[in-house]
């Protein structure tokens, strides 16, 4: 079992609900994250996900991310609808919150461990702005065990990735079927 991490209490931000990265971000996620949200949502994952190519998302051309698809490299991603996440409710919330992504759980930190789970490096991502304000943080320990999750369940994801790049025959159906039929 996972040792927890020791975390010192810290100022951070709090979210004040204004959405701005659900209309603003295209959220990768990974097969788990499907599976939680077909599973509380009544959706298809092809319902879920939509693949994004790099005129849509910014990422180092060497980020496990890619997926190789016959109409080039790709993200799995959220599907959005008009200019938001598709679980975006009229009044600005999220549909599914407690089942949400990781990505989702853990914004607007990224969190690296640097080869040690022991030692996060926590930072304010820069990528994206987020108006959230200073303040008293979420539970720290909550945020650094969703994001060890999501580093044991993007781990799994890209090794199922890659040996579909090797077997699979490029189209993005292929790969739903393979991922979740």
């Amino acid at each position: 079992m996972t040792e927890k991490p020791k975390v010192r209490r810290r100022r951070g931000y709090v979210c004040g609900c204004c959405a701005v990265c659900c209309r603003e971000m295209i959220v990768p996620v990974n097969d788990a994250d499907v599976r939680r949200l077909a599973k509380s949502s009544g959706l298809t994952p092809a319902r879920i996900v939509g693949f994004y190519g790099s005129r849509h998302v910014e990422f180092d051309d060497e980020s496990p991310l890619w997926v190789y698809t016959r109409y080039g490299a790709r993200i799995m991603a959220l599907k959005r609808i008009g200019n938001k996440c598709r679980f975006l409710n009229s009044a600005g919330r999220c549909r599914l919150y407690a089942n949400r992504p990781s990505t989702c759980r853990t914004f607007p930190y990224e969190i690296r461990f640097n080869g040690s789970p022991q030692r996060p490096v926590i930072e304010r991502t820069d990528w994206m702005p987020c108006p959230a304000q200073p303040g008293l943080v979420m539970d720290w320990d909550k945020v650094l065990w969703a994001r060890l999750r999501e580093k044991r369940e993007d781990d799994r994801f890209y090794r199922r990735l890659r040996v579909w790049e090797e077997t699979g025959t490029g189209r993005t159906t292929d790969l739903l079927d393979f991922l979740f039929g």
